[in-house]
């Protein structure tokens, strides 16, 4: 299984780019609360199943003052 983990970028097509190029089948990306919104994360996740076959799409929000916090979540991946 080949995972690809992403920082959420405010640029669609940087969410998207990996997977345009790669066989992914699951996406975890982190990002922050007001960048990494609800509407971003539907259209990012129907594109990704749609256009590039990724299996399995999944959001997190991390804390954007707190590096431990960030590596902790990733490393819970």
């Amino acid at each position: 299984m080949i995972v690809n983990i992403e920082f959420f970028d405010e640029s669609s097509i940087e969410n998207v780019i990996t997977c345009l190029h790669y066989k992914m089948d699951k996406v975890f990306f982190f990002g922050y609360e007001e960048t990494m919104t609800e509407e971003k994360q539907n259209r990012t996740k129907l594109l990704l199943k749609e256009k590039c076959n990724v299996g399995s799409v999944k959001f997190k929000y991390v804390n954007k003052y707190s590096i431990e916090h960030i590596v902790e979540q990733i490393e819970n991946v």
